[in-house]
Formats: structure tokens, sequence, C-alpha cells
């Protein structure tokens, strides 16, 4: 019955793209990935207003729905999200043997003005989703060349990684960079001395980082290439010494001989920034990697960035 009633309940006109979860095209080396992803998909508020959203900030919306729904009474169970890799719509998957009584942790009943004191509800859906959405913003906002045949859905991957080695690239200076690519490269460069972050044609690098940061965040430690794009992003943004931290914190992982796969090539691509960022170069690496604790023990509301007289200042984490 909890089965039929949720299937019953109408999506409200929302709707996914028909390409799922990126329509950048499989197999394929683009010049600019920003081109082909739609950046709008990946925020609830755009989502909200025009219906229209990637899968996974579809299924973060539904969580939040039935949670809501679930705090007030309105349904007796939990709901969790099938959301097929992200490829398709979510369909809610009821949870009957996890009722109201084992999820609220205080009674909504008690009004109280303190928001320590107000009901705690448990989670049911995944994180995942937001991993997703971080994954979907720094392919769409990624400033340099992107490979699809790297880190594949199809092929178990997460789509994530098929921008460092064109990055890389360009860093260190490599003659297998195409003429376009580096005019862009060299504009990018020329509109970040002076302030600009974005730059037509090259992507969006301050929000790529933001992006980038905020899901090595999350998932830095069981994937640490995350660590390694954000490094390389970091370099770019002329920010050398939080680059090492991050390179260096990869290449221990990836000769550490745990589970991760490391591909050869990449791995002498990261070694080489490593030795431009981190050796012989005076940089001195940031004592922390990016992480939760980090952020929090630093400004409240802001990130650094380098204005012109390459002083740290802060931007309003919304800006």
């Amino acid at each position: 019955q909890q089965q039929q009633w949720y299937s019953s309940a109408p999506s409200k006109g929302f709707s996914a793209p028909a390409y799922g979860r990126s329509n950048i095209p499989v197999r394929t080396l683009v010049d600019h990935p920003g081109v082909w992803e739609d950046a709008r998909v990946a925020y609830l508020n755009e989502v909200l207003v025009r219906k229209r959203g990637h899968p996974a900030a579809l299924m973060i919306i539904y969580c939040e729905v039935m949670q809501q729904l679930l705090l007030k009474g309105a349904i007796d169970f939990a709901v969790t999200f099938d959301h097929g890799d992200f490829s398709m719509m979510p369909a809610g998957v009821p949870l009957p043997q996890m009722t109201r009584s084992q999820l609220v942790l205080q009674d909504p009943q008690q009004q109280t003005s303190d928001p320590y004191q107000r009901p705690v509800l448990l989670n049911t859906c995944s994180s995942e989703s937001l991993a997703e959405l971080l994954r979907h913003l720094k392919r769409s906002y990624w400033p340099f060349p992107w490979d699809t045949n790297i880190d594949a859905p199809a092929q178990g991957g997460k789509g994530s990684l098929g921008g460092f080695r064109a990055a890389a690239k360009a860093a260190l200076g490599s003659e297998d960079v195409s003429a376009a690519l580096k005019a862009v490269s060299a504009v990018a460069a020329h509109r970040l001395s002076r302030g600009i972050w974005t730059s037509p044609g090259g992507g969006d690098l301050a929000r790529c980082v933001a992006a980038s940061e905020r899901l090595v965040m999350m998932v830095g430690d069981e994937q640490p290439q995350e660590r390694r794009d954000l490094a390389v992003l970091l370099l770019h943004s002329g920010r050398p010494a939080a680059a090492a931290a991050e390179l260096s914190a990869y290449l221990d992982a990836a000769r550490s001989g745990g589970r991760l796969r490391v591909n050869p090539f990449d791995l002498r691509l990261a070694e080489q920034l490593w030795k431009l960022v981190g050796q012989g170069s005076g940089v001195k690496p940031e004592r922390e990697v990016m992480s939760v604790d980090k952020v929090l023990r630093g400004r409240a509301g802001s990130e650094p960035y380098l204005d012109s007289n390459e002083e740290q200042q802060h931007l309003p984490l919304t800006w």
C-alpha cells in the first residue's frame, strides 16, 4: 500500500534532462565542457523555478519533501530513492520497517525557538546525490578540455576526472596543447590577474575551484584524484602553496599501494606538477589540505582569493 501510495504521487511537472547525468558526448574530447553542460540544473533554486533539474537535484528535493512529511506526521514510514546511477528520474522506495518513532529523535510538537532543541530527523538519503551535483558543476565550469574516455560512468567511473590531463599540460607548458587552448589560457590568466574570474570560452575558474573544494571536502579521502584535480586548479588560480598541499596528499595516497587505481601517465603528470610547485620552487606547502575541519576553523561564510596585490582576501560563499 505504501509503495502504491508513493508511485501514484504526481511529480508536479518536474523533469530531468533527456541526457540524464551529463550532456557531454561519450568517448569524446571536448574543448569546452561548459558548452555541453548546463549548470542551472544543479542549483536547487533554479530547479524549483524551472521545474527541470539534474536527477541528483530532484532527489535532494524529493528527499526533503518526504522528510518534512515524516516530521509533520503525514506519513509513518521512511522513503529512500533509487536513482539508477543518476541516469533517470529518482524513484521512491518506501522503507516500512523504519517508522517515524525510530527516525524522529524528538517530539515535533515541542515548540522551541532554540535551533539546537528542534526535532532531529535521521537522514535516509545518500550524500552521494550532493557529491554528484558538485561533479556536474565541476564539469560545467571546468576551464580546460574534457575527455569522457577517462573515468567514464559506463565503466564504473564517476564522470569527474576527465579534465586533469589538459589542465596539467597547460600548467606545465606542454607542447601537446593546441594553439586555441594556449590562447584561451593566456586570456584567462590575463583576466584573472585583473580580478576578472570568468573568461568567455574558458570556463569559470573561481566557481570550478569552489565546486572542487566542496567535492574534496565530501569525498577527498575516498577519492584522492579529486585532490589532484583541485591542486591543478589552485595552481592556475595563483595559489601554489595550497596546490602543493593537495598534490602531496594525492601522491601519498597514490604511492601507498592501497586500493586506489592509478593511471601511470596521470601519476607522472602529477609528479611533474609537484616538482613545479613543491621541489626547488621555494613554495612552502600549506600545513593542512582541504577538509571540513579546516573550513570550519576559518572565517565563517567566506573563502580566500588573491587580489591584484597578491594579498589574500575573502569572498562571501554566496557571491
